[in-house]
């Protein structure tokens, strides 16, 4: 009687043990059939008592894994030091786009990032872009008029035609009026300046967005109402 080696099975599978010929079977949970179903993790084990009386004992551990969950992050803005982009755990194959097969890959450039991780169980894949300051994006014009066009102040990414209005760090905000006076400022600024009741008239701005890890973006921005 042998119910085989440790085994290793996907969530969700099922395993028939078999625990062979024999006059009674008594499973770890005092069942006596002579096979036994496995639907989750854990240790099992059978004695076989034969007809003539001699009992036999073997025991197997089953184990169950997902399939890969990878998480490389948000597509990031990298202005000085670069960081190490790390996949998700070390048991799983990988491959990156540059052929490496460690679960960390450190990038030394900006540039598009990918990796794919796989197991017995399938396959998971994931892609993360670091932007350089060059990919900044801050308009010089907004125009608060609620068209839902151009109506706040954005900070964000401009590549390829398309501008996204997100960094995944936090951006501090100030804007000072011509005069050298704060009108507004946010630590965490979520893109919502001038906001309906700040009265901003129609004039010339000027701005200092701070990024952790970037030097300070500084300019002027026009308002046209």
């Amino acid at each position: 009687m042998n119910l085989g080696k440790d085994t290793t099975l996907c969530n969700g599978q099922k395993l028939i043990l078999n625990a062979g010929v024999g006059s009674a079977f008594r499973w770890q949970d005092q069942s006596v059939k002579s096979t036994f179903e496995v639907a989750k993790a854990g240790k099992y084990s059978v004695e076989v008592t034969n007809g003539f009386i001699c009992k036999s004992i073997d025991e197997i551990e089953i184990k169950y894994i997902d399939v890969p969950l990878i998480d490389l992050g948000r597509d990031t803005l990298v202005c000085e030091s670069f960081f190490s982009l790390v996949a998700g755990a070390n048991d799983y194959d990988y491959e990156w786009q540059d052929g490496s097969s460690e679960n960390t890959f450190a990038p030394t450039a900006h540039g598009r990032f990918w990796t794919r991780a796989k197991n017995q169980c399938g396959e998971a894949r994931d892609t993360v872009t670091l932007y350089s300051v060059n990919d900044v994006f801050i308009p010089n014009v907004v125009t608060p008029n609620n068209d839902k066009a151009n109506d706040n102040f954005l900070l964000g990414i401009n590549t390829k035609g398309a501008t996204y209005t997100s960094i995944s760090y936090p951006v501090s905000l100030v804007i000072f009026n011509r005069w050298g006076q704060r009108v507004f400022y946010d630590e965490r600024y979520t893109g919502k300046w001038p906001l309906n009741d700040d009265r901003i008239e129609t004039g010339m701005y000027y701005y200092k967005a701070s990024v952790s890890g970037c030097k300070d973006f500084k300019g002027w921005v026009q308002v046209l109402r």
